[in-house]
């Protein structure tokens, strides 16, 4: 890679040694992507995207299926070298067969995201990356009471998924978030009223 300094250092490590275990692991993360995009179907098919030029897809979805520490790596690296360490870790898992499945996977997913008019800072658009559409989709429509709420189903797992301001991209909802992130301001604000009220009954 033709990187000054320390960004050569880090494509470097990208590409040698820690490459071997990545690559095994992208073996087995390619052909479970793979079998995931069956499900796929349930869905209507995304639009036939083609991929981006390397140094942009470096930035999108692909660090999603990087280790944290890849990750950090990759994010050091001036955009020509990211490009050419991503097509690194991307290259074909299975030269025997006819295309790389892990980029077509990637290439796919990548569709499906953007199908969505979602960018990527969008929890919705990681979870249609890495894990295909939902088996269920369900709008909460209720503005009186809650901010803009959708509920994910993948087999038993249920995600709530709420934007907390508007135009915002959507967030993960966690318990530790409390209830009070799923409400709008005013119904949170009589919430308040209502136990503090009850509180002194």
């Amino acid at each position: 890679m033709t990187a000054p300094g320390g960004a050569a250092r880090a494509g470097t490590s990208l590409a040698s040694a820690p490459r071997v275990l990545l690559r095994s692991g992208l073996f087995v993360l390619a052909w479970g992507l793979v079998a995931s995009l069956g499900g796929d179907a349930r869905a209507a098919p995304p639009p036939d995207l083609p991929l981006p030029v390397w140094e942009q897809l470096a930035v999108e979805a692909a660090p999603w299926l990087l280790g944290s520490e890849q990750k950090q790596q990759l994010a050091t690296l001036p955009p020509a070298a990211r490009g050419q360490a991503l097509r690194a870790l991307l290259a074909d898992p299975d030269p025997a067969t006819a295309e790389n499945e892990l980029l077509e996977g990637v290439r796919r997913r990548r569709a499906l995201m953007l199908s969505e008019s979602l960018t990527t800072v969008d929890k919705r658009a990681r979870l249609l990356f890495l894990q295909g559409p939902p088996d269920e989709r369900q709008r909460v429509d209720c503005s009186a009471v809650f901010v803009p709420l959708e509920i994910w189903r993948y087999g038993a797992l249920r995600l709530v998924l709420y934007q907390g301001s508007a135009a915002g991209p959507f967030h993960l909802w966690l318990p530790i978030d409390g209830k009070r992130a799923l409400y709008t301001h005013e119904m949170g604000g009589w919430l308040e009223e209502w136990e503090s009220l009850a509180g002194r009954i």
